[in-house]
């Protein structure tokens, strides 16, 4: 149970917040937003949030029912045409994405269109033809009526969860509740992440400060519920998943050079918590930049089992001397890493990964063997960020037909597909 102030960015940032700790549970828990609870007889309401003495909170008799909204509308969704001008998504689409949204407002959701797969991430609220890769912006319109941000006043306050709770009535008297049940696994964490995703958004004194700067953990939205640290899936070609890593890699290897056999997802949730906490570190360090790629990579005679399973996924330990120094070397075209593919030795057959990388600012130059770590960035002394001298995040140049980006350090780079 939360009380939750008359603010639409504090709300959307709660249940966005809500959304993430649930979407991974087995049984998702059920909650509902609302603005028209019933009063509960002799129920007090003041300004001293002091606990009432006029029920004993043991007694369980006559539990209020709780009032809740049974039509949630849909938002209206619309994408940014070449001039600017907006091009509403038809009724179906935007049923689907309102619920994909609700169900996970940082996630993707991919869908297919004239022939191609689109991408859109409602984190940054932008779709991304996975072929051409032409990024439009996105919008999304919330009605009047949603019961995600009501914003209707109420004076009354009752909750069975609380009873004999007394509450501070902001002065505009708008409260709003949330009643939250079944969700028991991490909840303790999962309020720490809320509450501090509410400071960011909100500050006030009613909050919390010594909550440390760890940040809300999110996983891709594809990924399957898992019992183990790390779990293959393999993908079936029916999916738009499996076509959109199949047209990166056919980009620039045909089908007439070669035949996938099969597409893995990887889930290692030690590696990804370690990328996902680099990543806002990126964000903040370049005023959200991160430029995440999508690229190839071989491990020659390593076996690609040591890097999906390891501690440390791309270990620049096991990194060999190369045109720009010793580093984890990515390629954009997957022609460049067939050259350094492992060849399973019971099939026969090539691996090599398809790797999300955090170029962020990336350092442009020709090779450079001397290269130990990317070089300063000019001029980052002024930046909001108080360190002395900042550094490019990755180098990248042309090599063998192919750009290539370099990373100096294991916590760039995660292995997404094999």
């Amino acid at each position: 149970r939360c009380v939750l102030p008359d603010n639409s960015t504090v709300i959307d940032a709660f249940m966005s917040a809500l959304c993430n700790c649930a979407q991974h549970l087995p049984n998702p828990p059920e909650f509902s937003l609302s603005n028209q609870l019933p009063i509960k007889e002799n129920k007090t309401v003041s300004k001293n949030m002091q606990k009432s003495s006029n029920e004993n909170p043991k007694d369980s008799s006559s539990k209020p029912a709780v009032s809740k909204t049974e039509t949630i509308l849909p938002d209206s969704w619309e994408w940014q045409s070449d001039n600017d001008t907006p091009v509403s998504y038809d009724a179906e689409l935007c049923k689907v994405l309102s619920i994909e949204y609700a169900k996970k407002p940082s996630g993707n959701y991919y869908f297919t269109l004239g022939g191609y797969v689109y991408c859109i991430d409602f984190a940054t609220m932008t779709q991304t033809n996975t072929t051409t890769k032409k990024r439009r912006c996105v919008h999304r319109h919330i009605p009047a009526s949603s019961t995600i941000s009501p914003s209707a006043s109420v004076q009354q306050v009752a909750s069975e969860e609380s009873r004999g709770t007394t509450y501070d009535i902001p002065e505009d008297g708008v409260i709003h509740i949330l009643l939250l049940r079944g969700l028991k696994v991490n909840l303790e964490n999962s309020k720490v992440n809320i509450l501090e995703l509410l400071e960011s958004v909100s500050p006030s004194k009613n909050i919390p400060h010594s909550l440390g700067s760890s940040f809300f953990l999110t996983f891709p939205p594809e990924w399957q519920p898992q019992s183990k640290t790390t779990e293959l899936f393999p993908l079936s070609p029916e999916t738009p998943e499996w076509d959109h890593v199949a047209q990166l890699f056919q980009q620039s290897m045909p089908k007439s050079a070669c035949t996938i056999m099969s597409v893995e997802r990887i889930q290692n949730k030690w590696l990804w918590e370690r990328y996902f906490q680099h990543r806002k570190r990126l964000h903040v360090k370049n005023n959200g930049i991160v430029n995440e790629k999508e690229l190839f990579h071989g491990t020659r005679k390593n076996e690609p089992r040591l890097i999906y399973e390891g501690e440390d996924g791309f270990d620049m330990r096991n990194s060999a001397q190369g045109k720009w120094g010793r580093a984890n070397y990515f390629a954009a075209n997957a022609t460049y890493s067939d050259g350094y593919a492992h060849i399973d030795a019971k099939t026969g057959l090539k691996e090599m990964f398809l790797v999300k990388l955090l170029t962020g600012e990336s350092y442009k130059c020709d090779p450079d063997s001397s290269l130990r770590v990317p070089p300063p960035i000019p001029g980052s002394i002024g930046r909001s960020l108080q360190i002395e001298q900042l550094k490019y995040d990755t180098v990248t140049g042309s090599t063998g037909g192919s750009q290539v980006y370099m990373a100096y350090d294991n916590e760039k780079a995660y292995p997404a597909y094999l």
